[in-house]
């Protein structure tokens, strides 16, 4: 993990020049002891802790959920909105491909192939489907899971979208 010399990082497995002119081997890292890394002036810097930047803002501060009112009256965007901003264009990129069976229609009277139509329902119940979940989950861990694979492969309920009729 980092060592510091001063302020800068000190990357294991390369050699380094202290800020007094002296070189210092690439071997260092596995040489050396904590006590002569120390000796020559290293100091230990614990890493950032590890987060998930779509729900954390930090290792310790989830993100909120709902829309948060500010002191000036601006309107931050809560996880809950944002995710489904997020899901509603996903069905539309997923209906978009299906569009013009529905314009032809609308112009000429064609029929909807029926596989095409089932698809096109499926999309929009699974967008419901979705949103409802993002909406009701109760805090943080219970909207995270809702990102998360089971253990027997199926998909994150935020993922698992209808697939598409072959040729579409």
């Amino acid at each position: 993990m980092p060592w510091k010399h001063n302020s800068r990082t000190i990357k294991e497995g390369r050699g380094w020049i202290s800020d007094d002119g002296l070189k210092h081997p690439q071997n260092w890292a596995s040489c050396w002891s904590d006590a002569d890394k120390k000796s020559f002036g290293l100091t230990w810097e614990d890493p950032p802790a590890v987060f998930d930047s779509r729900f954390y803002w930090d290792a310790d501060t989830a993100k909120s959920l709902d829309d948060v009112t500010n002191s000036d009256g601006t309107v931050s965007t809560g996880l809950k909105t944002q995710w489904v901003t997020t899901t509603k264009q996903t069905a539309n990129s997923l209906l978009s491909s299906s569009d013009w069976y529905v314009t032809r229609k609308a112009e000429a009277g064609s029929a909807i192939p029926d596989t095409v139509q089932d698809y096109r329902s499926s999309v929009r119940a699974k967008c419901a489907e979705i949103e409802t979940a993002l909406n009701s989950a109760p805090n943080i861990d219970g909207f995270i899971r809702l990102f998360k694979s089971s253990e027997d492969g199926t998909p994150a309920k935020i993922n698992d979208w209808p697939t598409a009729p072959e040729g579409l």
